[in-house]
């Protein structure tokens, strides 16, 4: 049996905590009013956490690596950009079919 994320105060994932997540509006609205699904706060992490101020969208982004911070800041800056999602939760269903297309094991 894999492994379960692991939230900062070490409790694991499960559905409860999901749908508290869900309750909470994570993963919704848009422009400011978004709310991450992930924040810095809620999961542990090993390397490095961001959280700047967008200017795109006035709010401040929650970003767990490096890499997620500098592709923020390109689309930041894109003229075309009107709005940045970061931490967006993926349709469960959808990301199991694709898994089992691909041969590989659903996290």
């Amino acid at each position: 049996m894999a492994a379960e994320p692991v939230w900062r105060s070490g409790q694991i994932w499960n559905e409860k905590k999901i749908a508290r997540l869900r309750e909470q509006g994570a993963g919704t609205g848009k422009g400011k009013a978004y709310k991450p699904w992930l924040t810095v706060r809620l999961v542990a992490s090993k390397g490095r956490s961001h959280r700047p101020m967008g200017r795109t969208t006035g709010r401040v982004h929650h970003f767990l690596s490096d890499i997620e911070r500098r592709a923020f800041l390109i689309y930041d800056w894109a003229q075309n950009v009107t709005d940045i999602r970061e931490q967006f939760p993926l349709d469960r269903v959808a990301t199991q079919r694709i898994a089992g297309e691909m041969g590989v094991r659903h996290p």
